[in-house]
């Protein structure tokens, strides 16, 4: 689908997280560097995101106000010009965004929407002011499940820095009710993931694995095919297999 030029002011649909399908993206200002144009935007109406801070208590987050992010990116996520205001809201983060991305200290998102939103809720929830969960092969999460499959669990199996992102390889085990073709399946022997998205699905460290499941031939093949990495939370993945509809 072809869309139009994007315009401060202008408020739009987007491919929301279920459950925030009206929350909205409002474009704030748009800025040129080089090649790349860097959005400005702010989320609203946001439904069901939670905080659990230990200064701000319980109080849920209605909106963001200020992201940058890659127009590029944006464009896969945008759906419907719902609004158009005369002025564009004011920028509150902008300024220091712009002295540190001016001393190359930080830069445009560029992730989907809805991964954005889950990190979002992961560093103003009850990690807030923490440091993410560091990852170490052997290692057994509970994470963020698809309903039924509450004693899934994620096994952490290897770790590697590549052109400056971290990849965890996972293996998913117990799983209840997935199948791919028709057939069941209780494990998904290796997939490779971006380090942040996954810290945002894992909940609780549960125990140790070792020796670790034999994953170097699927590993092999992903070397093979180029090395790519998921960027949606596991239980979209898992439903995304299920359904046979590519993901990445």
């Amino acid at each position: 689908m072809d869309l139009p030029d994007l315009q401060p002011g202008q408020v739009w649909s987007y491919r929301a997280r279920e459950g925030e399908e009206d929350s909205r993206i409002t474009i704030l200002q748009i800025d040129q560097f080089g090649d790349e144009r860097i959005v400005h935007i702010a989320v609203t109406e946001l439904d069901g995101m939670n905080r659990k801070h230990p200064e701000w208590g319980d109080s849920p987050i209605t909106h963001v106000g200020h992201m940058a992010v890659m127009e590029k990116r944006l464009r896969n996520d945008l759906l419907e010009i719902k609004d158009r205001l005369t002025e564009a809201p004011p920028m509150g983060g902008y300024d220091i965004w712009k002295e540190a991305f001016e001393k190359g200290e930080a830069g445009p998102y560029d992730e989907p929407m809805h991964v954005l939103m889950e990190w979002v809720e992961y560093m103003h929830g009850s990690y807030a002011g923490t440091i993410p969960p560091e990852l170490e092969p052997g290692q057994i999460w509970s994470y963020k499940t698809r309903p039924g499959e509450e004693d899934s669990r994620i096994v952490i199996l290897h770790r590697e820095e590549s052109d400056g992102e971290w990849i965890a390889h996972v293996a998913v085990i117990d799983l209840r009710g997935f199948s791919m073709d028709g057939r069941p399946i209780e494990t998904i022997t290796h997939m490779p993931y971006a380090e942040n998205v996954l810290q945002a699905d894992l909940l609780e460290l549960t125990g140790h694995m070792d020796p670790l499941p034999d994953y170097q031939k699927e590993y092999k093949v992903w070397e093979d095919e180029g090395r790519g990495m998921f960027t949606v939370p596991v239980r979209e993945l898992l439903q995304a297999m299920e359904s046979n509809h590519p993901v990445h």
